[in-house]
């Protein structure tokens, strides 16, 4: 039998976010597959870096209907981010209910816990089952911030992982982005089943990479070595920790790109003007095709997060993308991201979060001897996007087949 789709997403657009790469491979999925006979997607206007023109609030291709809720941009604040948030909430849940006869199940892909306790929300009003795909745990992100250490904040982390069980087991079926979710107590006590389909790597990638091995490219060792990171610059990175030692350490023969936005941003700019440094580009948020040409120019990519014990379980999507090209890849991560590279990833080099004196070391190993060689034709196959969001979409439509 065929189902009728509503998705909730917070980004389902072009936001240079991860949720929103998942949700767009998510739905070109839906539109190759038989099984679903209707989508219908909520989500947001695009603003997390400013709001974009020409994006239009309803969409219409073929099957897939698209609602884009007008949200204020919250600049990465806590208050901004939960004003927003109630934006979507109470404009999806109205048109949710009022169309409730539109659909057949709720599919909500939650980055922190906003869009999955509105699918929560959605399911129960309407009596449809929810199948749930979780990309963050946000009790633990909240418990690794000094003010949820004390007796109220230790109360507060408690509510939300009540929240969270409670969604959890409501769910008819769930997805975790990362294998380290499953060791969190209050989740393993459900003794739910529980699915792992992974991000991947996007299909602009792979095609990319095929256009450039194409050409057999070959790689002319010459200074500066560019390094680039792509991606939130805030507290959860901790560039600002480490990338300006090292800018200042090597000076003219290493270049930082460091394209984002996020918190930090300031710290770095003011690091930047106390030690006179002019190896380190800051560079507001691209689109794909632009990040994609950077990407190519590229001699090392650059990824750290901080030494938080929320992080030692998260798999960031960055890896992904990097991963989709045959260049070093210097990796500041802990827990379950780490092994995920050395199993995955051999070539790359890994480092504990701040460990300035290895990456250094590292770096002069590459001006000394110039660039490793690297394939990483085989994690490529492995972790195609495309298969995967194909693969859990198709045990999505069993699952409620088999109901």
């Amino acid at each position: 039998a065929t189902i009728r789709l509503l998705i909730l997403s917070f980004y389902f657009t072009p936001d240079f976010c991860a949720g929103s790469f998942r949700s767009q491979a998510l739905l070109n999925a839906i539109k190759k597959n038989k099984g679903i006979y209707r989508t219908k997607i909520y989500t947001t206007l695009p603003q997390r870096y400013g709001h974009m023109s020409g994006i239009p609030k309803y969409e219409k291709h073929r099957n897939v209907q698209i609602v884009r809720f007008y949200t204020p941009e919250h600049n990465n604040s806590f208050i901004g981010q939960f004003i927003a948030y109630c934006f979507l909430a109470i404009g999806a849940l109205k048109h949710a209910y009022v169309n409730r006869k539109n659909y057949d199940t709720i599919f909500a892909t939650s980055s922190r816990l906003g869009t999955g306790f509105l699918g929560y929300l959605v399911s129960k009003i309407t009596r449809k089952p929810l199948f749930l795909d979780i990309r963050d745990i946000f009790s633990d992100n909240l418990s690794s911030l000094p003010f949820f250490k004390g007796i109220i904040g230790g109360t507060i982390v408690k509510l939300f992982k009540r929240i969270e069980s409670i969604i959890i087991s409501h769910a008819k079926w769930v997805n975790f982005v990362s294998p380290g979710f499953f060791s969190y107590p209050h989740i393993k006590k459900l003794n739910k089943k529980i699915h792992l389909f992974t991000n991947g790597i996007d299909d602009i990638f792979v095609k990319n990479r095929a256009e450039v091995v194409a050409k057999h490219l070959k790689v002319k060792f010459e200074l500066p070595v560019k390094i680039i990171y792509a991606g939130n610059i805030g507290f959860g990175q901790g560039l600002e920790l480490i990338v300006l030692r090292i800018a200042k350490y090597f000076n003219e023969k290493i270049k930082f790109q460091l394209i984002g936005d996020g918190s930090s941003v300031n710290l770095i700019k003011k690091g930047i003007r106390d030690e006179n440094l002019s190896n380190i580009d800051l560079i507001p948020p691209v689109n794909r095709e632009l990040l994609l040409n950077y990407y190519n120019d590229a001699d090392v990519f650059f990824l750290q997060l901080n030494d938080i014990p929320a992080f030692h379980k998260v798999l960031p999507s960055k890896i992904f993308d990097y991963g989709s090209f045959d260049k070093p890849m210097l990796a500041g991560v802990q827990g379950v991201a780490n092994s995920f590279i050395i199993e995955n990833l051999p070539d790359a080099f890994l480092f504990d979060p701040g460990d300035v004196k290895s990456v250094v070391k590292y770096i002069d190993t590459i001006i000394e001897n110039g660039y490793p060689k690297i394939n990483n034709s085989t994690f490529i196959q492995k972790y195609s996007r495309v298969n995967i969001m194909s693969d859990m979409l198709q045990n999505i439509i069993s699952s409620y087949n088999s109901a």
